[in-house]
């Protein structure tokens, strides 16, 4: 499997740990893990799948992660975890049982966020995220052409991919502006600033690329309308459509 592979499948998993740790951070209602990306980010793993009376478990060596609200990993088997999470009448009648059932704290590994990350690491540790400089030529030079043609997916895909190799973050909705998406690097957010430099603006509708390389404190309102301006095209932008991926190309390469 090649680097690009790769890369996009780590950025798939961290998309999912993010809405799952999400699900479980934001939600008033504790029934709201998001059980199905979870089992979606599993795949990614090497935790193997088993079902066991009425439980979804996944299994890595001495650890069983239970598909529930509070995913759970236990460190024991998957038998003392049915017989915790699942008891029978007959098994409840022991005293020894009884113990186990009301009390899990003797196995349980994580909880919750901390188990989705646990995962999100382990789904990582299966990938090798090395590059050479070809590589990185080579998706700067696909980037450009696909931006040539208009394929605004394979854009949006290649700005995610730099922007993980660079630590920028991906904004949505940053911008009162429809189909634009904001990348920035965050260089400071200390002293009630949020300086961030550089700055990428991407109109997937006219398939429109810009970047503005100037530190921008996105805590000022003035700052944020000279990102506005540049993307309502009232102001120019410092490097324009392939500009922006031969400046990204540069910024990985002078640090590899």
């Amino acid at each position: 499997m090649d680097f690009k592979e790769n890369i996009l499948k780590k950025i798939k998993i961290d998309k999912l740990a993010k809405n799952i740790i999400k699900s479980i951070k934001y939600s008033n209602d504790k029934n709201k893990t998001d059980k199905i990306a979870m089992e979606e980010l599993l795949k990614f793993s090497s935790f193997s799948h088993l079902l066991k009376r009425d439980l979804t478990l996944y299994i890595l060596e001495d650890k069983v992660l239970v598909i529930d609200n509070e995913l759970a990993i236990y460190k024991t088997d998957p038998d003392d975890v049915a017989l915790r999470k699942s008891p029978t009448v007959k098994e409840m009648v022991s005293f020894k049982n009884i113990k186990k059932i009301l009390n899990d704290k003797d196995v349980i590994f994580s909880k919750g966020i901390n188990s989705v990350e646990f995962v999100q690491n382990q789904c990582r540790s299966n990938l090798d995220l090395s590059y050479t400089d070809k590589d990185i030529e080579k998706l700067s030079c696909d980037a450009s052409v696909y931006l040539d043609m208009d394929e605004s997916e394979k854009v949006i895909e290649s700005l995610e991919i730099f922007a993980d190799i660079l630590y920028y973050d991906f904004i949505l909705n940053f911008l009162p502006v429809e189909n634009h998406m904001v990348f920035w690097k965050i260089i400071d957010s200390s002293s009630g600033k949020k300086l961030v430099c550089p700055t990428i603006l991407y109109d997937s509708f006219r398939n429109n690329l810009k970047l503005i390389d100037k530190k921008i404190n996105i805590s000022d309102e003035e700052d944020v309308k000279l990102i506005l301006s540049v993307a309502k095209e009232r102001k120019k932008a410092d490097f324009y459509q392939k500009e922006v991926f031969d400046f990204l190309k540069n910024k990985v390469l002078s640090k590899s």
